[in-house]
């Protein structure tokens, strides 16, 4: 989601992408600003790019790298006593020869699919038809000796351009949606039988036209209500944040795009239907922001300067986790990219 859950921001060219993708929120933007409390988890050595988290139902973390084709495990109650110590995490595995890991979903429990692809924040080569979908098994992890992770490669997509955020889109048909952020495509994909197709091609999802580097549909999140899943997505280009009905009956749109926040760059973000609100990785503002379902006007939950370089987001799941939103950072490529606990129960 480079976010580019994607940005396609790096070293120079990332710098440069992040610039022309900064669209500050207007006044009219933001309903109110407060200082959540936020908290570090752990801290990757500098320059290392995070760039999507999934919660596991133990409440660890799955992290993803940008700048590296790895995915940690990390345990926030072991890492935090000390944030930049390696106590409490785990590369659970290198997906080498790929230069990196872009989003991550969790079909059933402990079963994860990620995106490898050769996209290179150190050169801005945003690795077009070099992606793949790969399985990420913790069924049978063992957590004291770091072994029993599987891995196993799904689907080639030749025909891609810089596939980003990822989410499940029917469980019980294996069935998953990947944003294509230069080609403006969100993919269809059976985890089961490699099947894919394209699900949407849509104006909303489109990069900008002419030259240079441009992210269209970026982040991506679905969230299923009866037989209707709503698609949220963001996209840089045109700087909205957006979502989409699929009928689970026939899999194909079931109603128009409604625009839910219009003038503002989001990276990855999570959805909190308990509340009817989500939190949003302001990449462009270095703020962590929070909005209706239905959209309206933003809220500032941070700025705090340890959400440098917002990526994803993702809500925490067991009791001690309760209130808590779990952010990735790139650190800018200035700072090592984190992990920070936002505490958004106030």
């Amino acid at each position: 989601m480079l976010k580019m859950h994607f940005h396609t921001t790096t070293l120079l060219s990332w710098m440069n992408v992040v610039a022309a993708f900064a669209v500050p929120p207007s006044s009219n933007d933001i309903a109110k600003r407060q200082s959540a409390t936020t908290r570090i988890i752990h801290q990757f050595p500098e320059p290392t790019w995070v760039e999507n988290i999934r919660v596991r139902q133990n409440g660890q973390f799955i992290v993803t790298l940008a700048t590296a084709p790895e995915a940690y495990l990390i345990d926030p109650t072991t890492a935090s006593i000390n944030a930049t110590s390696t106590n409490g995490v785990n590369l659970l595995h290198s997906f080498a020869p790929y230069d990196a890991l872009l989003g991550i979903t969790e079909v059933h429990p402990d079963q994860y699919f990620v995106v490898a692809g050769n996209f290179s924040i150190a050169t801005g080569d945003v690795g077009t038809g070099t992606y793949s979908i790969w399985s990420l098994d913790l069924r049978k992890y063992n957590p004291y000796t770091n072994t029993g992770v599987t891995t196993k490669l799904l689907s080639p997509f030749p025909n891609a351009g810089l596939l980003n955020g990822i989410d499940t889109l029917d469980a019980s048909r294996s069935l998953i949606a990947i944003a294509d952020s230069t080609k403006g495509y969100l993919w269809l994909l059976n985890v089961e039988t490699g099947e894919n197709s394209i699900l949407l091609d849509l104006p909303e999802l489109k990069p900008a036209s002419g030259p240079g580097i441009s992210l269209g549909i970026n982040g991506l999140k679905i969230l299923r209500q009866g037989q209707t899943a709503y698609i949220y997505f963001s996209n840089d280009a045109l700087s909205i944040l957006a979502r989409v009905p699929i009928s689970l009956n026939t899999i194909k749109q079931s109603g128009p795009v409604q625009i839910l926040n219009n003038g503002t760059a989001i990276d990855d973000f999570a959805l909190d239907p308990k509340n009817g609100v989500m939190y949003l990785a302001g990449q462009s503002t270095n703020t962590v922001l929070k909005l209706p379902l239905t959209g309206k006007s933003y809220e500032t939950v941070t700025n705090a300067t340890s959400v440098l370089g917002p990526t994803g987001a993702a809500i925490g799941r067991t009791w001690e986790q309760k209130g808590k939103v779990y952010v990735t950072t790139s650190g800018l490529l200035e700072t090592g990219g984190k992990v920070v606990e936002v505490d958004v129960s106030c």
